[in-house]
């Protein structure tokens, strides 16, 4: 999985600081991680924005901690991280579903007609608001 490719090198780049120079937190931007995903595992698809998906999910988990932001982000790996389930993280599930939502759509834009298709694109876009009964919304 993605997010196993990402932890590897998250503690991977970890453990080179911490020998390297002792500090127990490091300093790198998504795209240098997403490289060291992709050290580690060739077909990795991680990219910047995936790095930061999961690195907040991983936070949320309490697998790593972070302070600063943007290039001044450091990052510290949890020592003994408690053994926890990714259904525990908002943030993974809120993606999961609509990884889910986007599945059902794809799935419905490869197997509607033109007529459809037309049907659902030539139209203002506004939200729907109430149901029709009668003749008026409600």
């Amino acid at each position: 999985s993605d997010l196993v490719i990402l932890y590897r090198a998250l503690q991977t780049v970890w453990q080179r600081g911490v020998v390297e120079t002792g500090e127990r937190s490091f300093a790198r931007s998504n795209a240098d991680i997403a490289q060291a995903c992709l050290e580690l595992d060739r077909p990795s698809r991680l990219d910047e924005r995936s790095v930061s998906c999961g690195i907040a999910v991983f936070r949320e988990l309490g697998f790593l901690e972070t302070s600063g932001y943007g290039t001044a982000r450091r990052i510290r790996m949890v020592d003994t991280p408690e053994h926890m389930e990714l259904g525990r993280s908002i943030r993974y599930l809120e993606g999961m579903r609509m990884r889910e939502d986007f599945g059902g759509f794809r799935d419905w834009v490869l197997t509607a007609t033109a007529d459809e298709l037309l049907a659902r694109i030539n139209r203002p876009i506004v939200p729907d608001f109430g149901e029709r009964v009668d003749g008026e919304v409600s």
